[in-house]
């Protein structure tokens, strides 16, 4: 779900959540909690993942590294492009799935930001690589996937 949770959250999607007791719905952003910790309750299953309908004018984007394919990716990001800013979340360094807004940057401006986001991550070290390694990831990976969301501007 660490993948699914970047884009949901970077999109403002939502989660649905079904138990005996009833169903409830629960904003991207608000249900990873914690690392591999959620809002579930125990007796409650993710039923549904919703992601909104893709905006006119707005381009879409999303990577992933992982040792293996089918892994849990050592870092995700998903980006969001439109003529009023650019939107982008990362999953995988922090503790849950992160999400910065910008105005449209230049290059130069850009490389800038997600250096500064990239370190506001901070960052774990794990048997899948440092922190200074992630950081590194969000830089390159995120400015690819925003540069291919612009190109994907409809």
């Amino acid at each position: 779900m660490r993948t699914t949770a970047t884009t949901a959250t970077t999109t403002d999607g939502e989660v649905v959540l079904q138990s005996k007791r009833r169903r409830r719905v629960v904003k991207a952003a608000e249900f990873q909690i914690g690392l591999l910790s959620t809002s579930r309750e125990p007796d409650e299953m993710v039923i549904a993942v919703r992601f909104p309908h893709g905006v006119k004018g707005t381009g879409y984007a999303f990577d992933e590294l992982s040792r293996r394919k089918g892994d849990l990716a050592v870092v995700s990001v998903a980006a969001v492009v439109s003529k009023d800013g650019m939107r982008l979340g990362v999953g995988g360094v922090a503790d849950c799935p992160t999400v910065r807004d910008w105005p449209v940057l230049d290059d130069n401006k850009l490389e800038d930001a997600l250096n500064a986001f990239a370190w506001d991550l901070g960052g774990f070290d794990d048997v899948h690589g440092t922190s200074q390694y992630r950081r590194e990831l969000v830089r390159r990976m995120g400015f690819r996937t925003i540069k291919e969301a612009k190109e994907c501007q409809s």
